[in-house]
Formats: C-alpha cells, structure tokens, sequence
C-alpha cells in the first residue's frame, strides 16, 4: 500500500529492476485492477463504515450513479459532515438507510437543495433525541422530525418511510 503512495518517478525507478516481461505483467493487472474498480456493479451496493465517510462524498461524486442502496451508519466520532450534500449524484439510488442521526444533523439533511427522484424506501434510526437534567428534561422533538412537504420534494418517488428513534 505504501508504494502506491509513492511519487511517480519513485515507482518508475523500481520498475527499472524488472525485466520485460514482468513490467508487461504489472501493465496488465494495473489495467485490469483499473477496469475492475470501474465496473459499475461494484458500486451498486454500498455500506461504509462509520471511519470512512469522509471519504463518501467522494465516492459518491465519483460512482453515485451506480449506487442502488447506500446504508449509512455513524457513530462517536464519525458523524456527518458534508458527505449527505452528495447524495444528488445518485440518480438511481433506490434505497437509502441512515443511522445515528442526532437532530441538528437530520435539520441539515432537511435542506432544500437534496432531490433523489428514483429513490423508493428511506429509513433513518435517530440517536435518542432527548437528553435527561438533573431537574428536567428537554425532548428535542422539534429537530427530530422531517417535513412532509420537503419529504414529497426531495423524494417524489418514495414509496416506503421508516424512522426509529428510541433503538
């Protein structure tokens, strides 16, 4: 892994040790790895794992087309963060499961912007969104819900909705 992180003229000095041959057969499976990672069945299905969604924006830039499913989970300290803002790259996103949400960050995934036409089931499991005092308690209901309206607007698909929010 740390050769590939290599500079350019790095890796084409350790290729000067090869013979022929064995340049040629680098070639070869550098081109089919390259061909693998493009195929678009790969990206169909996708669950990251809750370290790497700083880096699911990019993919999702890059392959959101592909994606079908996309489940999202977060916990601790990998919370989302501008990840979700792809999510309009997915034009054949067709199930959508995310995880984890606290309130402020399902107001953020409320905004107006967000449309995935083809998306057809949406499940979001909030964190508990009450928080307990030593003499009160305060709900914070209000941030955890999702408008109808923007529901309708950004999904006009959407043909199944589940929110679990006490889990």
């Amino acid at each position: 892994m740390a050769l590939s992180l290599a500079p350019l003229d790095t890796l084409c000095h350790c290729f000067e040790f090869f013979d022929l041959l064995q340049r040629l057969t680098c070639e070869a499976a550098s081109r089919r790895w390259r061909e693998a990672v493009q195929d678009p069945c790969l990206w169909t299905i996708l669950t990251p794992r809750a370290e790497e969604l700083g880096s699911l924006g990019l993919v999702l830039k890059r392959f959101g087309r592909h994606v079908r499913r996309l489940e999202v989970r977060a916990s601790g300290p990998h919370r989302y963060r501008s990840s979700l803002s792809q999510l309009s790259m997915c034009q054949n996103l067709q199930e959508l499961s995310i995880s984890g949400l606290r309130g402020s960050e399902l107001q953020h995934f409320c905004r107006p912007a967000l449309q995935v036409s083809s998306l057809r089931a949406l499940c979001l499991d909030c964190d508990p969104y009450f928080s307990l005092g030593s003499f009160s308690h305060q709900t914070g209901s209000n941030v955890a819900s999702l408008p109808t309206a923007w529901l309708k607007e950004a999904f006009p698909a959407l043909e199944r909705l589940s929110c679990h929010y006490l889990e």
